[in-house]
């Protein structure tokens, strides 16, 4: 079988093989990333290719647009650079990235060098009173009557005269149709996610000035004007009606009429209630009533055993009340932020933080748009392992790891402390990201560690953008395994849980990735299982060997591999194709267990004698999905579960959980329930039946989510942002009084 691996990688490299013809262009690219406007004009005056790419169409010009280095821009054009032309992953030109990042100085010198596409750039001068841009605009001709009516609304609604003297001297007129004058906090509340349970189309709208844009996945964006406070008509095809549904102060869905035709949406990026509630009203469909665990469970890493998820069992509660304190066993506060989760050994739970000297960590939830970097790469932290009585919630021991500036950035929604301990019983291991790989025994002292270099995990098309590290270790027989996916040497490494000794490494061909491998056990054999943006793999856990790969993933993946019986499911879900459009987004692959070799798919089929199937579209972006009861369970990041067949990958069940929209937690399942946790802080319960998947109840943790949860002895152990909870029967017996508090780190 060819290779399809081999494939992807030309891919990467043949939008322009000169790009990487010598170093000199990997150095013009980066000093313009950097902002270098010195070496930039040296390596020009060498003769670089002005118009170098890197793998993924990146060009100089276009990282000083997005980058908003204006020297840079105003160099470049004079030079000669391209700057019509687009890169091939977002199909942005440089003007694009400008007027996403709104650098409108930057926008105004190429719209006047020629780059008349960018459609919405005299609105977005008239929004800001940018009168050098929107003159610039309307002197190439590039806007129409529609935009100029567009720019005219916003420059009234912002108060910009002057403005709105320039655009009516150009002919621009007013609507039709006056908008309706709204807050901008009510069209904020209306924007998010409308899904039509019956059909599962979908409609985003998004705030766009004193109007709306929305767009049906996969169809044109269209402009919808406030024509009451509730009722949106669209500039384009005004027959098209959206009319929002409100209840109870919330925007909870939407009528779309088209023709006198009505369809109803559903809102899923609906805020949480005030109070707890059941979805279905009346006896919910799994009892909850207090029953003793049927025997003890160790969380002993990520997702717990073999990241499966799984608590059987252990007869966890549908409802608990974190303000009555119904079901709350204890909370425990922990400081810093981290988005490991926590573990469990025994009668201790284990979390991992990290602390900035000054204490306010900034952090951001949500469906964000933007790749925004926290701004506490100069802070000095301190990394801290926590020991909790898992009783009381009372601190054990409280260890620092390490203390200094971090070695790398972050995402504004993730921190220094995204990695989850793993324990075998006898040590605790952690990645403190950059600043290292430590094992501890039980009672908190340190074995010994190790330093990985620089773990600078970030985006694949701008590097300079430093996200943060998150894949997790795993113990298994005497070893730990680390799986490091960055662009500059992403490896794959075994060490001596014992001694810290490195048994091997093994290079892997990736860009970044932040899933957590996983140990597969089958006939008496052991595999040690990968995912990755560029392929999958299995690997032999002694040696280090690659027995098989699988590509194409999505980038940025991150779910972690799951076994279920035979077969390992691989998943990710960017919503952005492979160079050439190979594939397509969003995979769910079935691999049979002792594959060999290279088992990628060739065009249009989706199965071979090592993939059972292949569903394109429904992989997840950030959630491992769950295999339970002959189903495998997803969960998508704007809050649609899903439920596969596995024989198949036929989708079964598709819902809406109806939260906030953002979801990163892992789902986990337990007698029959599936537990899932937005970012908001709601956790949804769900009857493990589909197609129906009944709703049982939407618990609120009153704080973010975004890590695991872990399931030990009858408990559920919820880290939020600011506390780690204990959540079980309060009927059952317990050594700390029901909500009681553990003792302040």
């Amino acid at each position: 079988m060819y290779s399809l691996r081999c494939i992807i990688l030309a891919c990467l490299s043949v939008f322009t093989l000169a790009a990487h013809a010598d170093e000199k262009a990997d150095r013009f690219l980066a000093s313009a990333r950097n902002g270098d406007l010195a070496s930039v004009r040296s390596l020009l005056a060498d003769g670089v290719n002005i118009n170098a790419q890197t793998p993924f169409g990146a060009t100089a010009i276009a990282y000083a647009a997005e980058h908003g280095y204006l020297d840079m821009v105003r160099a470049l054009v004079g030079a000669g650079a391209n700057i019509k032309l687009k890169d091939p992953i977002y199909q942005r030109t440089p003007a694009d990235w400008a007027a996403k990042r709104k650098n409108l100085d930057v926008l105004q010198i190429l719209v006047q060098a020629g780059a008349i596409e960018v459609e919405t750039a005299i609105v977005l001068g008239a929004e800001a009173g940018h009168i050098g841009l929107v003159r610039a605009v309307l002197a190439s001709g590039a806007a129409d009557g529609k935009r100029l009516s567009e720019a005219l609304v916003f420059a009234k609604q912002f108060g910009h005269d002057q403005v709105v003297e320039v655009l009516v001297a150009a002919g621009a007129q007013p609507l039709a149709v006056p908008p309706t004058e709204i807050p901008m906090a009510t069209l904020e509340d209306m924007a998010g996610v409308y899904i039509d349970r019956r059909l599962g189309w979908q409609f985003e709208a998004r705030r766009f000035g004193p109007m709306l844009k929305g767009v049906f996945t996969g169809q044109q964006e269209f402009t919808y004007v406030p024509v009451t406070e509730t009722t949106f008509s669209a500039m384009e095809v005004p027959d098209i009606t959206f009319e929002f549904d409100f209840v109870d102060g919330q925007f909870v869905g939407a009528t779309l009429t088209q023709s006198n035709q009505p369809m109803v949406y559903d809102r899923v990026g609906r805020r949480s209630s005030l109070t707890n509630y059941i979805v279905e009203p009346g006896k919910p469909a799994v009892e909850d009533r207090p029953r003793p665990f049927d025997g003890p469970l160790n969380w002993p890493q990520f997702r717990g055993a073999g990241a499966a998820g799984l608590a059987d069992g252990q007869h966890l509660p549908i409802h608990w009340n974190v303000d009555t304190g119904q079901n709350v066993r204890w909370k425990a506060p922990i400081p810093g932020l981290g988005h490991g989760s926590p573990i469990v050994w025994n009668d201790r739970v284990y979390v991992l933080t990290a602390v900035a000297s000054d204490g306010q960590p900034e952090f951001e939830i949500g469906r964000l748009s933007h790749v925004d970097l926290a701004r506490d790469k100069t802070k000095k932290h301190a990394w801290r392992l926590l020991c909790l009585d898992k009783q009381t919630g009372n601190i054990v021991w409280d260890k620092t790891i390490h203390e200094g500036l971090p070695r790398t950035g972050r995402h504004i929604k993730s921190s220094h402390a995204n990695s989850t301990p793993a324990t075998d019983g006898k040590h605790i291991v952690v990645i403190a990201g950059s600043q290292g790989l430590y094992c501890f025994d039980l009672d908190g002292k340190l074995l010994w560690n190790q330093d990985l270099g620089i773990l600078d995990a970030g985006w694949f098309w701008d590097p300079s953008y430093q996200w943060g590290f998150a894949s997790s270790p795993i113990i298994h027989d005497g070893r730990v395994f680390v799986q490091s996916d960055i662009p500059s040497e992403a490896f794959i490494a075994a060490f001596d849980v014992g001694t810290g000794q490195q048994l091997w490494k093994t290079r892997r061909v990736d860009v970044s990735s932040w899933s957590t491998p996983t140990i597969v056990r089958y006939d008496d054999k052991t595999e040690l299982i990968t995912n990755g943006s560029i392929a999958a793999g299995g690997y032999d856990p002694d040696t280090g060997g690659e027995l098989w790969h699988l590509s194409p993933g999505s980038y940025m993946a991150m779910p972690t591999p799951v076994q279920d019986n035979d077969r390992v499911y691989v998943t990710s879900g960017y919503n952005l194709k492979l160079p050439l459009g190979y594939r397509g987004p969003r995979p769910v692959y079935a691999v049979k267990l002792g594959a060999r070799g290279d088992i990628s798919l060739p065009p249009k089929s989706d199965s071979n004698d090592f993939v059972l199937w292949h569903r394109k579209g429904a992989g997840p972006f950030t959630a491992t999905p769950v295999a339970y009861k002959g189903y495998l369970y997803t969960l998508d990041f704007n809050g649609v579960i899903g439920a596969l067949d596995p024989e198949n990958g036929d989708a079964s069940a598709r819902h809406s959980l109806g939260g906030c929209g953002a979801f990163s937690a892992s789902p986990i399942a337990a007698d029959g329930r599936l537990y899932y946790f937005s970012e908001e802080g709601e956790a949804f319960v769900r009857d493990a039946h589909p197609p129906e998947m009944t709703p049982l109840a939407v618990n609120l943790m009153r704080e973010p989510v975004i890590a695991t949860p872990a399931v030990s002895d009858g408990t559920l152990f919820i880290r939020t942002v600011h506390h780690v909870y204990a959540i079980a029967h309060s009927g059952l017996p317990a050594n700390a009084a029901n909500g009681s508090e553990g003792a302040t780190p």
